[in-house]
């Protein structure tokens, strides 16, 4: 029943089941149906452990009924069928097996004409994308060599075929085909690391890290794209920086790894300084969240930086530029940065983002939540001379000076 249920559920919108819990809290923040395939997977793990030892037990049980029946002079069709049943079932696994084989071969270019027209409009090459409609057809493949052999071997155990001398060859067969499939399906998603080269404290670590215990202030990107550099940049960052090395040595980001469901509060916080057509309003956003570095590139990226964001205090400027070590990112697949006068890549700081904690005398109560975030958004404010604060406290109850932190 579990199996069969969350196999219904992992089809999403697609099947009428996920309909049914969709609305119900939890379930309208899962991104992705697929994973109610993880207790249908554990279900049908349970269910094999049972189904294998019944097998055992009836082919174990196979000589020694034999030998009854000799001994009395009958025969064991009776005790048999339910056996022979289960082999004929057996057997025809390897047929539906091999017909999704043809299918998918008879489909091959249509598979690969749609992973090319779904995948290089959100940024895969067309040379990746018909690799992985290949590696589909190469899976199905594989899919039907291990059916018949996984279904050929417990049938013949079934129907008396493999020999029960010393009780030991038919689990010897089966944990052979167990442990060559596993190690087959798992070699494309097994990669290797050297953890000391990973979490090495390069260029850009002894940039970032917290000095004396205490954070120098959030990181980010630069917001351009339309460079293959910063392209570089964005990605590493993504992938290498923000989800390893920054947890590693403690370095502060605005942005979060794998943000499948934003906490409410800061995503309204978000949306009220969202930049829009405006960039100032995204400087905002980095001057009340203490993101005083943006990782981008030596040239060009801080004149655009100062002219469209902060014209008129020009706050940003380069910190420290850096290369990337290429011949380590291929030999060992790990991002070094290397200090470099010529970069490409550089940590731009931002000189207006506020400390995590200031002292002020000035202060501004809002008892409304959306005009304080109106207020936020005001550029006619300047964070580094008052503090606004959120409740329904007058500034007579407040002490003076109040110490506040600066951003949340």
């Amino acid at each position: 029943m579990v199996v069969v249920v969350s196999l219904g559920f992992s089809y999403g919108r697609h099947f009428f089941l996920y309909s049914m819990i969709h609305p119900l809290p939890f379930f309208n923040s899962i991104r992705n149906p697929i994973k109610f395939l993880h207790p249908m997977t554990i279900g049908l793990v349970i269910l094999s452990v049972y189904g294998l030892k019944s097998i055992l037990t009836s082919w174990a049980d196979s000589s020694s009924g034999k030998k009854d029946a000799a001994a009395s002079g009958g025969t064991t069709k009776e005790k048999r069928d339910p056996a022979r049943l289960a082999a004929a079932i057996l057997l025809g696994v390897p047929g539906l097996a091999l017909l999704i084989l043809l299918m998918v071969a008879g489909q091959r270019s249509t598979i690969q004409a749609n992973a090319i027209a779904q995948l290089v409009p959100e940024g895969v090459d067309a040379a990746s994308a018909q690799l992985i409609s290949q590696f589909v057809m190469g899976e199905t493949f594989w899919f039907f060599i291990f059916c018949t052999l996984s279904a050929g071997t417990l049938a013949m155990a079934l129907k008396g075929r493999i020999p029960n001398r010393h009780g030991s060859l038919l689990p010897a067969c089966i944990l052979v085909l167990l442990v060559l499939d596993l190690w087959r399906a798992d070699q494309p998603w097994i990669h290797h690391f050297d953890a000391g080269g990973k979490y090495v404290k390069d260029e850009l670590v002894s940039a970032l890290e917290p000095e004396n215990g205490l954070s120098r202030g959030r990181v980010t990107t630069a917001p351009f794209n339309n460079n293959v550099f910063m392209n570089y940049v964005a990605t590493f960052y993504r992938a290498e920086w923000l989800q390893h090395q920054f947890p590693y040595f403690n370095i502060a980001s605005i942005d979060v790894p794998q943000e499948s469901r934003p906490a409410v509060d800061f995503e309204t916080f978000r949306t009220a300084l969202s930049p829009t057509n405006n960039p100032a309003r995204l400087r905002r956003f980095w001057e009340l969240t203490s993101t005083r570095y943006i990782l981008g590139l030596a040239q060009g990226v801080v004149d655009l930086l100062n002219s469209n964001f902060d014209p008129e205090r020009m706050r940003f400027q380069v910190l420290k530029p850096f290369t990337i070590d290429e011949e380590i990112a291929n030999r060992d697949n790990n991002v070094r940065a290397l200090p470099s006068a010529q970069g490409p890549f550089a940590v731009i700081e931002f000189s207006g983002a506020l400390e995590r904690a200031v002292l002020y005398q000035n202060w501004m109560v809002h008892t409304n939540s959306n005009e304080l975030l109106r207020h936020l958004a005001d550029l006619s404010w300047d964070p580094m001379e008052s503090v606004l604060v959120n409740g329904p406290q007058s500034p007579n109850s407040l002490p003076n000076p109040v110490t506040r932190p600066a951003a949340r």
